[in-house]
């Protein structure tokens, strides 16, 4: 099985460049020449209201085949993951060699310190009994030995 390539290029900044963008450049250009504040009601750099809100509206029109653009691309990225996940799954010689790769790490690497379940090993929960007879004592010395 051979992994195809991901036709889906990144686009070239004159590529992303749309009649759009050039629109609401030239609209703002034009409304950089209004005063602010002036007494004739502008707004900014916007003439009037209705040249603020067609720059809004185109704005927000850019924005939204932006955003759609953005999850195109998601669900490109995310069919070629899955893509990649199966060939590497089905392809058992990949897998070997990545598993050899995993116990090769773990083999080289020194285990960590840690307390273990033995015998004298840890600290006791109870204090050791302490035999007043020796038949006591004697089931004590074999306890010991288990």
């Amino acid at each position: 099985m051979e992994i195809k390539e991901n036709s889906m290029e990144q686009p070239s900044a004159a590529q992303v460049e749309t009649p759009m963008n050039a629109q609401v450049d030239q609209n703002l250009d034009n409304e950089k020449s209004a005063t602010s504040g002036a007494a004739d009601g502008s707004i900014g750099k916007f003439k009037n209201t209705e040249s603020l809100l067609h720059a809004y509206n185109s704005l927000q029109a850019e924005f939204t085949r932006k955003c759609q653009r953005l999850s195109e691309l998601e669900t490109a990225a995310q069919s070629t993951t899955e893509n990649v996940e199966d060939y590497i799954k089905n392809n058992q010689n990949l897998v070997g060699k990545i598993l050899k790769h995993y116990v090769a790490e773990i083999q080289n690497n020194p285990s960590p310190v840690s307390i273990s379940d033995s015998a004298g090993s840890g600290i006791p929960l109870m204090a050791p009994p302490k035999p007043t007879t020796m038949e006591e004592a004697k089931e004590v010395v074999k306890n010991l030995f288990k």
